[in-house]
């Protein structure tokens, strides 16, 4: 399966979640693609990109329209 182009988002921006609110996270290895994180992608889940040493590198969310 082929990664699509992903909306990256600041990182800072991830720990930020409004009181009340539940939201889904997903953690993947770089360059990682699959039909389970597509499905949370496309579900408005926020993809943590993790390198080797398992830090957060990169944080993706699917626009909202």
């Amino acid at each position: 399966m082929q990664r699509p182009k992903l909306n990256q988002i600041p990182i800072e921006k991830v720990w930020l979640v409004k009181e009340g609110l539940a939201q889904g996270f997903m953690t993947m290895s770089i360059d990682q693609w699959d039909y389970l994180l597509q499905l949370a992608y496309d579900d408005d889940w926020i993809l943590l990109e993790v390198d080797d040493n398992e830090m957060v590198v990169k944080a993706y969310r699917k626009p909202r329209c």
